[in-house]
Order: structure tokens, then C-alpha cells, then sequence
């Protein structure tokens, strides 16, 4: 009923704005651009989790992504050393899903290229651009 209510209210005021509706194209378009964002968020996340579980161990490697290969290589080198069987397994999956999510935002990143391409060509709906996953 309060639904209701707030529609009502909100219809008969004035300076009341009404936003187009967004087509299936342009919905397709933001959900590649927020999964590329959401992808780049964990993507942050696992470097901060592995850079802060090897430093328990000794490795070090600089902050922000520029570094992640560094810690990637890190992460290798020490789980070469004596770490405990289960910290290297640890280790070893937070490194593979870091390169996994670096070739998720890369096909993202491809598709959004893509479809600009495509739409600047006259097609709105844009290039396939491979998968995100």
C-alpha cells in the first residue's frame, strides 16, 4: 500500500523527472561493466589476502597491482621453501585464481573494446567478445 502511495505522490509532482528505459543492449553493456568491476574488486582482494599470508612468512612485494606478478612469483618461491604443506596449497590456489580473474578482466576488457568498435561501425548491439569467464 505505501508502493502504491509513493507512486502516486511521486507521479503528480511537477518537477517529477522520468529516466528512459534502458534497452536490453544497453543493460548488456553495464552488466559487462560491472562484472569487469566486480572482477577487478576480487582482484584487489586476493592480492591484499596473499601479499598479507606471505608476509607471515617472510615475502615481501609492493603494494598495488602493479606488483601482482612480483607476488605471483613471490608466492612460487615460497612455496618452493619449507612452508607447511597446507600454507603451500593455500598459496598455490590464491596465485592461480589471481591469474584466473587477470584473464576474466582481460576478456571483459576485450569485450567492452569490442562492442565499442561495433557500435562506433553503426552496430549498436556491439561484437561478441568472447566469454568473461
Amino acid at each position: 500500500m505505501a508502493d502504491a502511495e509513493a507512486i502516486v505522490e511521486a507521479v503528480s509532482r511537477p518537477t517529477m523527472r522520468f529516466v528512459a528505459v534502458k534497452s536490453t543492449e544497453q543493460q548488456a553493456a553495464l552488466m559487462v561493466h560491472r562484472t569487469r568491476d566486480l572482477f577487478i574488486r576480487q582482484r584487489t582482494m586476493l592480492v591484499n589476502a596473499l601479499r598479507s599470508h606471505l608476509a607471515e612468512f617472510g615475502a615481501t612485494a609492493a603494494q598495488g597491482i602493479h606488483a601482482a606478478n612480483k607476488l605471483i612469483g613471490a608466492a612460487a618461491d615460497v612455496c618452493r621453501s619449507g612452508l607447511p604443506d597446507i600454507a603451500r596449497r593455500c598459496a598455490a590456489v590464491l596465485a592461480a585464481s589471481l591469474e584466473k580473474l587477470g584473464q576474466s578482466i582481460a576478456a571483459a576488457d576485450r569485450q567492452i573494446h569490442e562492442a565499442l568498435v561495433g557500435f562506433r561501425g553503426g552496430d549498436p548491439g556491439g561484437a561478441a567478445g568472447g566469454h568473461l569467464v
